[in-house]
């Protein structure tokens, strides 16, 4: 069930710049993973997948500030 509409907060600045660097967070892990999966004709698989594990990491803290943010302040779209 939703929430009352008086219980949420308008959509802040914060939220919106933690939204964005999520969104681009997601991006660059998708971006990473593609890279991983083509073949590679020069074995850089081990560089490649490394980047892709540092890029998920990002990704997984963007989304987890995101989500904090949300929930503590309680701002909604």
């Amino acid at each position: 069930m939703s929430q009352p509409a008086a219980a949420l907060q308008p959509c802040c600045s914060a939220r919106k710049e933690l939204a964005n660097q999520f969104a681009i967070a997601a991006r660059l892990y998708a971006e990473a993973v593609v890279m991983l999966t083509r073949d590679s004709p020069d074995g850089n698989y081990d560089s490649l997948r490394q980047t892709a594990e540092e890029a998920q990491r990002r990704c997984e803290d963007a989304q987890a500030a995101f989500e904090e943010h949300v929930e503590l302040h309680g701002c909604s779209r």
